[in-house]
């Protein structure tokens, strides 16, 4: 395999919708023969991790045969509760995400780090012949996007991306109101996102003992551990992840775009700026992202939504033009 980093991933064109059911009902990967028991692991044994785990547990047909995280409390704890799961039998453990992937007999893994270490590991397994359930969103930015979606295509693997949202029976009843006309012609959407992000303590400090932060930084820049960048809380954090605009608002673009039976859009405008930079934390704000498909538009509006730079931190080494910190602006796209 060519080894890559996030600088170097600027392969690939274009975007895909993954669609195929990666855990479904028994025997849905696709094989010749049947229902059987299909052979997987996890990337990622935390909260999240662990909840599509036992969603797969829940669909049936699969046997977890390997877990991989850089936590090793949350390892040992996701490897006991594990084997509790699935009669007894334990699964293997590892810390290094390669050696994971080479584990014997394993043929589909679900991706659920924060999303900078999705391209590296998705590329690698896809490239093993392996099947993904990739948490969202895809990447931590478009050229990774793109790199992993150049790597599907060429593997022929299956690949299912995380958005839950689209299974829920009440997003699915508002699609078929809508779908149905009831609701009359769409001009506009608004989606809101209703909860305030409240970080955890932002002062420097020794990560826990049982957490290797320079394995969890991995390609990304590696910031002095602090609670609001750690585990869960990343999500705000530009540097791992790209805040709730990325986290919940991507939710309601996909489940809106899906009901509307929308594409790509055709151009996209946000508005904002950073708020509140004597906090210590990496929060930020969106004022508005407004969305245009081809005769109508859509607006998501958030609180804290995109991350920022923290005060101390090192700058970022992000292959994407970022606005200064301390000031408001409006970014356009169009395809």
């Amino acid at each position: 395999m060519e080894k890559m980093d996030r600088r170097s991933f600027t392969r690939g064109v274009g975007a895909a919708a993954f669609g195929a059911a990666l855990l479904g009902a028994r025997g849905g990967l696709g094989y010749a023969d049947g229902p059987r028991v299909v052979r997987i692991g996890v990337l990622g044994t935390g909260w999240w991790g662990m909840l599509d785990l036992k969603a797969a547990f829940k669909a049936g047909g699969v046997e977890a045969v390997a877990l991989c995280d850089v936590d090793s409390e949350h390892l040992e704890k996701a490897a006991a509760e594990t084997a509790a799961l699935q009669g007894g039998t334990r699964p293997r453990t590892y810390s290094d995400w390669r050696a994971f992937l080479a584990h014997p007999g394993m043929e589909a893994v679900i991706l659920a780090t924060p999303p900078h270490w999705h391209a590296l590991p998705f590329i690698a397994a896809v490239e093993r012949g392996l099947d993904v359930y990739l948490e969202k969103p895809v990447a931590y930015d478009i050229r990774e996007a793109q790199a992993m979606v150049a790597a599907a295509k060429r593997a022929g693997r299956i690949v299912q991306v995380g958005f839950q949202r689209r299974q829920s029976q009440a997003f699915k009843d508002a699609a078929a109101y809508l779908q149905g006309g009831a609701a009359g012609r769409i001009v506009q959407v608004d989606a809101q996102i209703h909860y305030a992000a409240n970080p955890p303590d932002a002062t420097p400090q020794a990560p826990p003992a049982s957490l290797d932060w320079e394995a969890w930084c991995g390609p990304a820049p590696k910031l002095p551990y602090a609670p609001n960048i750690g585990h869960f809380a990343w999500r705000l954090e530009e540097a791992y992840g790209n805040g709730h605009l990325v986290d919940w608002g991507i939710h309601w673009i996909d489940r809106v775009r899906v009901a509307l039976g929308e594409g790509m859009p055709k151009a996209v405008q946000a508005t904002g700026g950073h708020w509140a930079p004597a906090r210590g934390t990496s929060s930020s704000a969106w004022r508005s992202i407004a969305t245009g498909w081809r005769r109508w538009c859509w607006t998501q509006r958030a609180g804290r939504a995109c991350p920022s730079r923290s005060p101390s931190r090192p700058a970022s080494r992000r292959p994407l033009a970022w606005p200064r910190p301390d000031t408001s602006w409006r970014s356009t796209w169009i395809p």
